[in-house]
């Protein structure tokens, strides 16, 4: 669609415009080049799409997806421009719906990239748990993905399909506590938190010879962040993982201290009664900041 300035009017002049807007269809003409043009226009067909709840045309998704497409996504387009998307959707309304595009259009690890030389992370207990551990959500799309990535690992697509389903069952939980409970940088942050959670034990050698978290590499340099951005989130991970050691065991009579790392933690009682301590603690902080 084009606006005449002269006419005070818009045009429809490949005869497909109105129709698309019509039916809640996101499509362009010449995809592909028009992707080739400007690769950051796949970013921005999928945060509309998933802001107005529009379908992706076929047509579109073939094109976004082609390898010739994806070259130039990762040369033509500089990292703080697809952050800067990537931030969008993410502070949008339907983030999780464009994650599953970016998913679906096999963009995740050009988008997410990781540092040089480390291979591809997986899920190993895919073939054991998926059942249990992938949400419903993302289970009811678990054979459509299968068939759009039908050269890659099973433990691969999984590890891709635990990231949304955390995002998604962090926005759900936002939800359910009340998004207004939190600012939109804490809301950001959290989804973040939620979508690189697989990846939180993953670390890489950097230039100066120090093991650091993968996240803050994705962070960073993938997506050009800020540095209390990665700082939050990886403190995100430890204090998850800190809580979930806290729960499986608070029911428990013969209580054993958790192999999560408490670093500074002295609290000198007996260890059951500090496991609960550290516990209700932690659960006073969650409401602290809920309702604070």
């Amino acid at each position: 669609l084009f606006y005449n300035i002269n006419t005070s009017s818009v045009e429809d002049l490949t005869g497909r415009g109105i129709a698309d807007l019509k039916s809640g269809k996101i499509a362009t003409p010449l995809p592909k080049q028009t992707f080739l043009d400007d690769p950051l226009r796949v970013l921005r067909a999928i945060r509309f799409g998933a802001r107005f709840g529009f379908v992706l045309d076929e047509e579109l998704k073939v094109a976004a997806a082609n390898i010739d497409v994806k070259a130039a996504f990762e040369v033509k387009i500089s990292r703080e421009r697809i952050g800067k998307e990537i931030n969008l959707m993410i502070c949008g309304e339907q983030p999780v719906r464009a994650m599953t595009h970016i998913l679906e259009l096999q963009l995740f690890w050009a988008v997410f990239s990781l540092p040089p030389e480390m291979k591809t992370p997986t899920w190993e207990g895919c073939g054991r748990h998926s059942t249990a551990q992938i949400s419903y959500h993302l289970l009811c799309q678990l054979k459509k993905f299968k068939d759009l990535f039908s050269s890659v690992p099973p433990s691969v697509l999984c590890f891709l399909l635990l990231c949304v389903t955390y995002m998604d069952s962090a926005w759900r939980i936002l939800h359910l506590i009340g998004r207004s409970s939190f600012n939109g940088d804490q809301q950001r942050l959290c989804l973040y938190a939620a979508l690189l959670l697989p990846f939180r034990s993953a670390a890489y050698r950097d230039k100066k010879d120090r093991m650091v978290p993968v996240v803050n590499y994705i962070i960073l340099d993938s997506l050009k962040s800020k540095y209390s951005d990665a700082k939050t989130v990886v403190s995100l991970h430890v204090a998850a993982e800190k809580f979930v050691s806290l729960i499986s065991i608070m029911s428990k009579d013969d209580l054993q201290f958790p192999e999560a790392d408490w670093k500074r933690e002295t609290i000198d009682v007996p260890i059951a009664s500090k496991i609960r301590i550290l516990a209700g603690m932690v659960i006073f902080l969650l409401f602290s900041i809920i309702y604070y």
